[in-house]
């Protein structure tokens, strides 16, 4: 870390102390001997092509015998109906069995690029040619056709192109449409790049799913490539101090743990603790795994009322998992030099179309406890610019509201009152609303919006199962036009198999009809909760694309660096911060007309921890 290569360490020896410095010294020859080990050799002589080694199409017949000898019975079938390339009907199917019977993803073309009108090039051809490919992959009347677009889009940046003109991504459209067509190859399958293309234009088309794909998915593939190459920067030595000191706060806990536990043990596994908690401590055990009783946070939580350590074991997991998962996996993914950190987004890595993030999951960092915020104060604005944070307030009870037409829940939007306060006085029937109250209303609003019933609230808010199935049917009551509209929504979603937002995007959802009850309540959970979730994530979608052309027309310097939930992160000089502000709220306020307003929180600060209020 400190001195960027081993060659480099082994120059400056007389910096290392003592004895560090001598185990060095005497491992001078494994330790060159390992790095050897560890690198490909580059100079095997080769007397193949890169194009020797493509993938071909799979001998059918040696397949099915070597399935026959393997008893692979459902494989046989396939290929003896040749079913394997057929339109995948679900998730399962397409990747499962179909794909193992082709020979799985190795033998499909993914990795090319077709210009219409026609003319057709894999990357690598690409790459190697730049310069005579620059105008192509600039010319904005040129569409760009292909899987990974993003990505593509990316490469070219790094190196010096700015890939312009329509996209059309096939994964995305296959991924609207819930199916999955053969990839294709320069010979050997039935459908050319053009004929997919044109298939899923028409099939999107079909579904009214073509203005959502070409004027939100599409434009919004850039956007993404320009904030995952800009990254974000990060405060390496505060994040290494924080490292520390929550390395510092585990040693204190484990001797907690085994002072409380009267002897040392692998804390993080399960088995050990078994034996402590209900073997050695006598502790009563809760439900029970396949390998035993349950160690899990449910269950020490409901141990700590009895003994101490099921609560010291609590705050060990958050720590460790704050310290590995997020502290040390950070530190390990930003750019040593840069000190920023880039991760990649998805745009169809959910079913509701909400974008999601890895290396690292920013959507998961934690912010409701206090050592996780403080993994946010690493997030910080470049010399002297600020963060800038915009965030939706209540948006899915906004599009709850919008959806189901309650009267009540739309009055309270548009007299810009406290929702969850007013839920509170419908619900307890009172005008004074004690901060308890609210946070029962609050808890119940978004538990129907997720498809909650009385187990579920129950147990999150810590009460009674009557109480909570009480508090769901008060809400009703009060609003019935919701209740009416989750019920007209199930409906729909048994008759159609697929539940919709407002912009038509779909959720297919075949477990709706399950026999079995644990399996189709949660499918009746997803039904419920798709349509608000789905919209509030194409709404902002919508906003991102609209922000990021009005930030380039205005030729302003402030960038948007990254998106959590419903919330936008920009860095920008301060001087700008009025023309950023207003560009970014009329955006993510006008990017739908709805029965509700929209609302908007402006906060802004030098780090993402430390923000204040706009």
């Amino acid at each position: 870390k400190d001195f960027g290569a081993i060659e480099n360490l082994y120059e400056n020896l007389e910096k290392i102390k003592e004895p560090l410095k001598e185990k060095l010294e005497q491992g001078k020859e494994i330790a060159f001997l390992s790095k050897k080990l560890a690198m490909l050799d580059r100079e095997v002589p080769l007397d193949k092509k890169i194009s020797d080694c493509r993938m071909k199409e799979p001998d059918y017949q040696k397949l099915q015998e070597l399935f026959a000898r393997l008893e692979f019975r459902r494989l046989v079938k396939e290929i003896e109906k040749g079913d394997c390339f057929a339109n995948a009907r679900n998730d399962s199917e397409r990747n499962g069995h179909c794909e193992s019977a082709a020979g799985g993803r190795g033998n499909l073309k993914e990795d090319f690029l077709l210009f219409q009108p026609g003319r057709f090039y894999e990357m690598s051809e690409i790459l190697g040619d730049l310069e005579n490919f620059k105008p192509i992959l600039e010319d904005t009347n040129t569409e760009k056709i292909g899987f990974h677009l993003k990505e593509k889009i990316i490469q070219f940046a790094r190196k010096g192109i700015n890939a312009k003109g329509a996209l059309f991504d096939l994964g995305v459209a296959e991924e609207l449409l819930n199916e999955r067509l053969p990839r294709p190859q320069k010979s050997g399958l039935a459908m050319t790049i053009s004929e997919l293309r044109n298939h899923y234009e028409e099939k999107l088309k079909e579904k009214n799913l073509l203005s959502l794909f070409k004027e939100v998915e599409m434009p919004l593939l850039s956007t993404l490539a320009k904030m995952e190459i800009r990254g974000i920067y990060i405060d390496i030595v505060y994040l290494s101090s924080l490292s520390k000191r929550f390395g510092e706060k585990l040693k204190d806990l484990e001797r907690e743990i085994y002072l409380a536990s009267g002897e040392k043990f692998n804390i993080n596994s399960p088995d050990q603790l078994r034996k402590i908690l209900f073997e050695k401590l006598k502790l009563p055990p809760g439900k029970r795994t396949k390998k035993g009783y349950s160690t899990d946070s449910e269950v020490l939580k409901e141990l700590s009322r009895v003994h101490s350590l099921p609560d010291t074991l609590l705050k060990y997991r958050e720590l460790y998992k704050l310290k590995t998962t997020y502290v040390d996996a950070l530190l390990g993914l930003v750019d040593q030099k840069t000190h920023k950190l880039h991760t990649s987004f998805n745009q169809i890595g959910t079913s509701t179309g909400r974008l999601s993030s890895s290396r690292p999951n920013l959507q998961n960092i934690p912010i409701r406890t206090e050592n996780g915020c403080l993994i946010r104060k690493a997030f910080c604005a470049e010399k002297k610019n600020f963060l800038f944070s915009f965030d939706y307030s209540q948006i899915e009870l906004r599009i709850l509201a919008h959806l189901s037409g309650e009267p009540a829940l739309t009055k309270a939007f548009l007299d810009d009152k406290d929702v969850h306060a007013e839920t509170a006085a419908l619900i307890f029937g009172r005008e004074k609303i004690t901060p308890q109250m609210r946070r029962i209303a609050k808890t119940v609003n978004f538990a129907v919006i997720y498809g909650m019933r009385g187990f579920g609230l129950a147990k999150e808010l810590e009460i009674k199962r009557r109480d909570a199935e009480d508090f769901i049917y008060r809400y009703f009551e009060r609003y019935s036009r919701v209740k009416e509209y989750l019920e007209e929504t199930l409906e729909k979603a048994r008759e159609d198999g697929y539940v919709s937002t407002i912009l038509s995007r779909r959720r297919y959802i075949p477990d709706i009809r399950s026999k079995n009850p644990t399996v189709r309540k949660f499918a009746e959970r997803a039904a419920i909760n798709m349509p608000v979730q789905g919209s509030a994530a194409d709404l902002l979608k919508i906003a991102m694309k609209r922000i990021e052309e009005n930030l380039i027309r205005r030729n302003l310097r402030s960038v948007m660096l990254l998106t959590i939930h419903d919330e936008l992160l920009f860095e920008g000089p301060e001087e700008e911060e009025n023309d950023l502000t207003k560009i970014v709220k009329d955006d993510m306020i006008n990017a739908m007309s709805l029965a509700v307003p929209l609302k908007v929180e402006v906060k802004k600060g030098k780090n993402w921890l430390n923000m204040e209020k706009v």
